[in-house]
């Protein structure tokens, strides 16, 4: 089932949880956090950047959105005599700023959740033509985050459009949902072209990894993906 608060979503046995990796407390430098959180948290927690969250993620959040207040976190830093503001994922709490060797994990690795299963679910009714059901599901994610239901006067291409925004704001951070569902969906080059100002789009070929040397190597059979 899902739960009101949205700060527990991501703990150990939440009751949102279909999957879950339990952390293993251990000697090393992880301690009790996740490796999620390690990679996406600052540390310590203000005082450098972790990654900065894009603009257009942070315009996809309506006005009131639970999910925004809960998952994302701030803060300013000093780099070269100059002032930055980061915003950065928040869904797992505990990382360098605050772990703990030897204790008691509070957070165990999300790999499948609730809110996921009803934007799949949704999806697979639109494309189905039910729209009311699709709605419907995406509905209940929407009222978990304090924000108005959707009209069921929706019309197909509208509905996928809500679902995709839907999963951006719901699965934001989270197993690189946002790159597969772009080029599942065609619309990588239309929405990264646009918004990669840091890492231009410079053309589809994107879109597949480049082979690695070694691959290559051991497989004289494999021919490098182009424009690598």
């Amino acid at each position: 089932m899902e739960t009101a608060d949205l700060n527990n979503v991501f703990l150990k046995n939440s009751p949102e949880t279909i999957w879950q990796l339990q952390q293993n407390v251990n000697k090393d430098f992880t301690g009790n956090a996740v490796p999620e959180a390690i990679s996406l948290l600052p540390s310590p927690l203000h005082t450098g950047p972790a990654g900065d969250l894009s603009s257009s993620l942070l315009k996809a959040f309506e006005p009131g959105d639970r999910r925004k207040a809960a998952w994302i976190d701030s803060t300013d830093f000093a780099q070269g005599g100059q002032t930055y503001h980061s915003r950065f994922v928040y869904k797992y709490k505990t990382g360098f700023h605050n772990l703990a060797i030897g204790s008691a994990a509070i957070e165990y690795y999300m790999v499948l959740r609730l809110a996921e299963m009803y934007l799949i679910r949704g999806e697979a009714f639109a494309l189905s033509g039910q729209l009311s059901a699709g709605i419907d599901d995406l509905n209940i994610l929407r009222l978990r985050a304090g924000i108005l239901p959707l009209s069921k006067s929706l019309t197909r291409d509208q509905t996928l459009a809500a679902i995709a925004k839907e999963r951006q704001t719901e699965l934001f951070g989270e197993w690189g949902h946002r790159w597969f569902d772009l080029k599942r969906t065609g619309k990588a080059e239309q929405v990264l072209s646009a918004i990669s100002a840091k890492q231009p789009w410079r053309g589809n070929y994107q879109l597949l990894y480049p082979i690695p040397k070694t691959e290559l190597q051991r497989d004289h059979f494999l021919t490098q993906n182009p424009n690598y």
